[in-house]
């Protein structure tokens, strides 16, 4: 009797924890580099940062989010406040199986990265 309540315990445990917001960016940090520019992202448990460094200057950028699951791999990222580098306050991403993400207009990879450090 108690084995297969247990069963249920967890497997319900599981299936609540995956619908979380955000669980799979939680505390993660990506990074694309295009010739002389890096666009980096770092997803907080509710603030997104998001920085552009290049030669001359840095454009930084934070808000709270929230993520919106599209289906296995497709994610809406929707911040409170618009970056002023964004056209709109919602962002597209396609997470893939090498832990990291396209943006889906721009087509831009996103590597992950565990030098969580490049955010400063």
């Amino acid at each position: 009797y108690f084995i297969p309540v247990l069963f249920v315990l967890l497997n319900t445990l599981l299936f609540l924890s995956c619908g979380k917001k955000g669980s799979m960016l939680d505390g993660n940090v990506y990074y694309h580099d295009a010739d002389t520019l890096s666009y980096i992202v770092g997803f907080d448990k509710d603030t997104l940062y998001y920085i552009i460094r290049g030669p001359k200057q840095n454009i930084s950028h934070k808000s709270r989010y929230s993520v919106k699951k599209v289906n296995d791999s497709d994610y809406v990222i929707d911040v409170e406040k618009k970056p002023v580098f964004w056209d709109k306050n919602t962002w597209e991403i396609v997470m893939d199986n090498k832990k990291g993400f396209y943006s889906a207009e721009s087509k831009n990879y996103y590597k992950y990265s565990e030098d969580k450090n490049i955010l400063r």
